[in-house]
């Protein structure tokens, strides 16, 4: 049910669990800017132990500073001072995290320990809570309540969260809490005590643990889940809870062997976190069916006997220059031998290129020499994620980032986002060979077209606008020859554009395509990949015989009203329109696999082994622009 690809991961993650230390792994993996891609569209069914991670932490830690504080003379005042000091540091922290750090602000224990500690001082403030009227305590447990109920229906995926909207549901649940021996005709009490809320409240970590991987498992197996299957998954989990309740919990809690001697419930603990530890283990190191059939040749595009010429090509390119809808790939293991001075036309390599698409349109089986592999997929980075220069989220200014000669008086730049940056390997390549300096200019979920983007939790990148500035003022002094501009597709509002993405999108794009028009002699847009649905590795891993489901759809990949858009915003700035999809995708479908190369590393990006077969590709467009 789950994919194969993430069942290492998984296996890691359940160690972590077992350790307590999962909500680190957590914090770590999402607050890098590929991690968080990852985790937002395929979440691990470990992931809500996060919580049990930094509670236990927190059990580990409190009990000792509270035995230390006990030894002062008026030890109620001193740990008292403790929760006060500790809660107020905590908070601090984790206002300041979420604002800048938002990832760790949620997952670690410092900026989380105040809303235990808030538990904490309630414990300490004890019965004197009935020393407040009863009434009083009353209206506190309703507005409590209600408080809850709101915190839950507003508290969203866009919100700042933990920060001040962590104080709602805190000092609401503690409010109730307060409330909780208020026995009046108005109180809340009695509907705490219905028999539904009852019986959810004693199962509740029950509910807890079985809830999210119940999800999970469900999504992975079918797809998004409709309103019907949400609530068959809720019913399951809910059914789960009460039969773990019963045979498990239950019986633990209230074992007279395990009170007898607090040691047996200290050795059963460890055992089972032993066997945890040793099931991760074994999950990580095992090895899964990753092929549906035997090896299949690298895709070969049969160019050496394709008529080139040096330096140039027979084909004009124009600006917004379309070439049939008919693509096709190229690997690092492809069997082309190209002379590297010679530039093919366009034309021929799409040509060529459909054989290999075709085929690979039509298989059905994974190959066992599947490149990269399914556990190396997500490794396929270009140079650029390590050395520095795709920036990261914070970072505004680009090092110095050149390629290929840096002496060259052939300058060419390309800049962008992380789509830009996907083809860093090809004109990489490129740029070793023919001699180009290449300067890379580009950064983490930021367009050059001039408006807002959102990241996974859908808050505003405030940082792009000065990125942008930066990026125009370093081509200012660089004078390029040629700059090569794509990006990523982006919402335009924080909810999906629809009915005016192609005006949006265009009124975004063709201000800055003439600005960076300005700049060079030419300029190439790079017209974006075919988006799927979701990562087709996964897809593969679960469909090794039936590779054909993976297929993606062109009409639904490619958002033609942007498109359209990006052909006329390039057609007005005087540039080349460089239609990638047409090297992946027929008429109908886009290739996940081309021979026996995996083209995607995530859900939206290709990676570097494909990257490096379209060389020739991007070859056709670009060397006929530059000087000879």
């Amino acid at each position: 049910m789950f994919s194969p690809v993430l069942l290492k991961d998984v296996g890691r993650d359940a160690v972590a669990a077992a350790l307590f230390v999962v909500n680190i792994v957590f914090a770590r993996r999402n607050s890098d800017y590929l991690g968080a891609q990852a985790a937002a569209t395929s979440p691990s069914p470990l992931l809500h132990f996060w919580s049990l991670a930094l509670e236990e932490q927190f059990y580990v830690v409190w009990p000792v500073l509270v035995m230390f504080a006990g030894r002062a003379r008026d030890r109620m005042r001193a740990i008292t001072g403790l929760i006060v000091g500790l809660g107020s540091v905590s908070l601090l922290a984790c206002l300041w995290y979420t604002k800048y750090s938002p990832v760790w602000a949620f997952y670690l224990l410092p900026t989380r320990a105040w809303e235990l500690l808030a538990g904490a001082a309630l414990a300490v403030i004890g019965t004197r809570v009935v020393r407040i009227p009863e009434q009083a305590r009353a209206v506190l447990g309703w507005v409590g309540l209600l408080g809850i109920v709101v915190a839950s229906l507003v508290i969203s995926d866009g919100t700042a969260f933990p920060g001040f909207a962590a104080l709602l549901p805190v000092l609401c649940t503690v409010a109730v809490i307060t409330a909780g021996g208020a026995v009046t005709r108005n109180g809340p009490l009695t509907f705490l005590r219905a028999g539904p809320l009852q019986w959810v409240g004693k199962r509740s970590y029950a509910i807890y643990l079985w809830h999210w991987p119940v999800f999970i498992l469900a999504d992975a197996k079918w797809g998004p889940l409709s309103i019907p299957q949400r609530i068959g998954a809720v019913a399951i989990a809910g059914s789960l809870a009460a039969i773990s309740f019963i045979l498990v919990e239950d019986p633990a809690r209230h074992s007279p062997w395990f009170s007898a001697q607090a040691r047996r419930g200290l050795a059963v603990g460890a055992c089972l976190v032993a066997v945890s530890v040793f099931a991760g283990v074994l999950t990580v190191r095992s090895d899964v069916r990753t092929s549906g059939g035997g090896d299949v040749a690298a895709p070969d595009l049969s160019i050496d006997d394709i008529d080139g010429t040096n330096g140039g090509t027979t084909d004009t390119i124009s600006p917004t220059d379309l070439t049939a809808p008919v693509p096709l790939p190229t690997s690092a293991g492809s069997t082309n031998t190209v002379d590297p001075g010679t530039v093919y036309r366009l034309s021929d390599l799409i040509e060529r290129n459909a054989e290999v698409l075709d085929a690979s349109l039509r298989a059905t089986d994974v190959p066992s020499n599947l490149t990269p592999g399914f556990n190396t997929i997500s490794k396929d980075l270009p140079a650029l994620y390590s050395d520095g220069c795709l920036l990261d989220p914070g970072t505004i200014e680009s090092g110095t980032c050149t390629y290929g000669d840096p002496n060259s008086t052939v300058k060419v730049a390309l800049v962008g986002d992380s789509h830009a940056a996907q083809w860093f390997p090809a004109l990489e390549s490129i740029a070793t060979k023919r001699g180009w300096r290449l300067l890379v200019l580009v950064k983490k979920g930021c367009a050059m077209a001039e408006f807002v983007t959102y990241d996974e939790a859908n808050r505003k990148r405030t940082e792009c606008g000065p990125w942008r500035k930066a990026v125009m003022n370093r081509l200012k002094s660089e004078e390029p020859n040629l700059i090569l501009v794509g990006s990523y597709r982006y919402r335009l509002t924080n909810r999906p554009a629809k009915s005016n993405a192609r005006s949006q999108w265009l009124a975004a794009l063709t201000p800055t395509l003439k600005s960076l028009r300005s700049l060079t002699n030419k300029l190439i847009v790079i017209g974006d990949i075919p988006h799927p649905e979701s990562w087709p590795a996964k897809c593969l891993a679960n469909n090794l015989s039936t590779a054909r489901d993976c297929l993606i759809d062109r009409s639904r990949a490619e958002r033609k009203p942007v498109v359209d858009a990006e052909v006329e915003a390039a057609k007005a700035a005087d540039a080349t329109y460089m239609k990638a999809s047409d090297w992946m995708c027929n008429l109908q479908q886009c290739a996940v696999m081309l021979g026996n190369i995996q083209m995607y590393r995530d859900d939206n990006h290709i990676g570097a082994t494909a990257s490096k077969y379209f060389v020739p590709f991007v070859e056709a467009v670009a060397v006929p622009l530059l000087p000879a």
